[in-house]
């Protein structure tokens, strides 16, 4: 186990989401595969995932500013990134696909992801009582 990683997921916070979603949907397709740690790293590292080790309450910690370039570097291949909006009131998961979740009224952009019914947190209030916003998945081509 690497020195720090309790600290890592700590600062990752809500931010992390995206990032565990995208590791759950390249489960077999990551060139770091069952190396979870390693592919945050390789994300922070090349500015993929935002993480500030000297400020570990930083917000914005987790958040994913890359995933295309992310994907290719845990790939080794190119990836094209396809979004769909769901209209209405979705409360089914997609499976197969990154679930974008937000309650009625939030802001725009502030929810949580999941990777179909696969949850990163043990609890979700914005998945038990929000709605599927949008649905993504990663095509390598």
């Amino acid at each position: 186990m690497r020195a720090g990683i309790q600290t890592l997921f700590a600062a990752m916070g809500e931010g992390g989401c995206l990032v565990f979603a995208i590791l759950a949907y390249l489960e077999d397709k990551c060139l770091f595969l069952g190396d979870w740690i390693k592919a945050i790293e390789v994300g922070i590292q090349s500015g993929c995932i935002a993480y500030n080790p000297d400020d570990p309450k930083d917000k914005s910690a987790g958040y994913v500013k890359d995933s295309i370039k992310w994907i290719n570097l845990m790939t080794g291949k190119k990836v094209k990134e396809i979004r769909q909006q769901v209209p209405g009131n979705q409360k089914q998961a997609f499976e197969g696909y990154i679930n974008f979740w937000q309650l009625a009224g939030a802001q725009e952009g502030v929810g949580h992801f999941t990777y179909g019914a696969w949850n990163s947190l043990e609890y979700s209030n914005t998945v038990k009582n929000g709605f599927v916003r949008q649905i993504r998945k990663y095509e390598i081509i």
